[in-house]
């Protein structure tokens, strides 16, 4: 278990056994001080590393939220006959059925706050943030589902009327906006920001488990772009192509029941349910394929921009790999040896004598003793660009410097083989 630590509120309340304050001491005695310190006091847990199957919800919270919740605003709105209110339809249950999306990914937040507790001792400190957190998840679940009930209840009693169609049409832009704020602004960030905060208790998560490389703008917009495209194709294919095609079976099998079966221990207990089962089943399936979707366009979209990314750095994936190759010392020498102060231009006593050295080493610490022989390594370093420096004298690295350390391995053709 590791557990990571964060310095103390402020500097002054670093206390050393003497019940005094390391900034009370002239600065010249509070290095000698530093064993007096009381440790235990200065810093607190913040985190206790485990592996267990809470880390789902913890860590892949978002992709719960956009998946499910997403799934359920397709599936409720085509699945009607579920919520008729006595054989009818009613535009304010319909608005307010849909808009329960919004409740479900305040649910699944809920839930990856709790298994947070977790992973964190349990004091005010680190707690705090979680807690206040959980206190507006609450409000906005009661945002979300609360008006479900009165909704429900009115348009049973026949007394809804315009009221309860505002209402349904206000909880579902709330449900709307609850998602997508849950589906792209990671959990961390929410009702207290723990990364760009200024407090000194976030200073080692903005240090540490924080801390990442920002992208420049360019590459910013590229990755915001290929998401959107991802979920745009993925929501777009899923609802023509998956979730509307379900309506019908699902207007069909809602309230059927079998009739004339039996069964020797269940007598009809089940087999009158068998369409609930069944349909019970399809929606899981289709909850499955909805998560495919996902796989599928990311592949599609990722290849697309893989393709533009080489065109952009002036690579082609058409390119045969022993032009690849050919032009490798050219690469070296142009990206790596060649300084400010040179002509980049490949002129062979230039390129010879600083390339072949290097290149060897190089393959030399890719291969290592373990993976080829030295049979292997001759076959396998360049010991002259011969089709671009010509007037290039040929060398070749002395093989007593590694015959004592190189052990009988495979032949060359067996290592090219297994490479391959």
């Amino acid at each position: 278990m590791i557990k990571s630590v964060v310095p103390p509120l402020s500097y002054e309340e670093v206390l050393i056994s003497l019940q005094m304050r390391l900034v009370d001491l002239p600065p010249a005695q509070r290095f000698m001080k530093f064993d007096r310190i009381d440790w235990n006091r200065a810093f607190f847990k913040t985190y206790s590393e485990k592996r267990s199957f809470g880390h789902l919800l913890v860590n892949f919270n978002r992709i719960w939220v956009i998946h499910v919740a997403m799934y359920y605003f397709y599936t409720a709105f085509n699945s009607p006959n579920i919520y008729r209110v006595k054989g009818r339809s009613s535009p304010a249950m319909t608005w307010s059925a849909v808009a329960l999306g919004g409740a479900v990914a305040t649910i699944i937040m809920i839930l990856a706050t709790l298994a947070e507790f977790s992973y964190i001792p349990t004091t005010w400190n680190n707690t705090s943030h979680l807690t206040r957190r959980l206190i507006f998840l609450f409000i906005t679940l009661g945002l979300t589902c609360g008006p479900t009930f009165y909704i429900t209840i009115v348009e049973h009693n026949g007394t809804g009327g315009s009221l309860a169609l505002i209402l349904g049409i206000v909880q579902f832009f709330i449900s709307v906006i609850a998602t997508v704020l849950f589906s792209i602004m990671p959990s961390g960030r929410m009702f207290g920001d723990r990364v760009a905060g200024k407090s000194r208790k976030y200073l080692a998560s903005q240090t540490f488990t924080a801390s990442y490389p920002s992208l420049d703008k360019q590459n910013r917009i590229g990755s915001i772009l290929l998401w959107i495209l991802v979920f745009g194709c993925k929501f777009t294919e899923s609802y023509f192509f998956l979730t509307t095609s379900f309506g019908k079976p699902i207007q069909v099998m809602v309230g059927m029941k079998i009739q004339g079966c039996s069964d020797r221990f269940f007598s009809n207990a089940l087999c009158t349910n068998q369409a609930a089962f069944t349909l019970t089943i399809m929606y899981i399936m289709d909850l499955v394929l909805f998560f495919l979707d996902t796989f599928l366009w990311y592949i599609i979209w990722n290849t697309v921009f893989s393709i533009a990314r080489s065109f952009t750095l002036g690579l082609s994936i058409w390119t045969p790999w022993k032009d690849i190759y050919t032009r490798l010392p050219k690469r070296i020498y142009a990206k790596l040896l060649a300084t400010q102060d040179m002509e980049v231009k490949y002129k062979p006593k230039v390129t010879c004598p600083s390339f072949h050295p290097f290149y060897s080493e190089m393959l030399i610490s890719f291969l290592g003793p373990r993976l080829a022989d030295l049979e292997c390594h001759h076959h396998l370093h360049v010991s002259r660009a011969s089709s671009l420096h010509r007037s290039c004298p040929k060398t070749s690295l002395s093989s007593s410097r590694y015959r004592r350390w190189w052990s009988p391995q495979p032949s060359c053709a067996t290592f090219l083989h297994l490479s391959t």
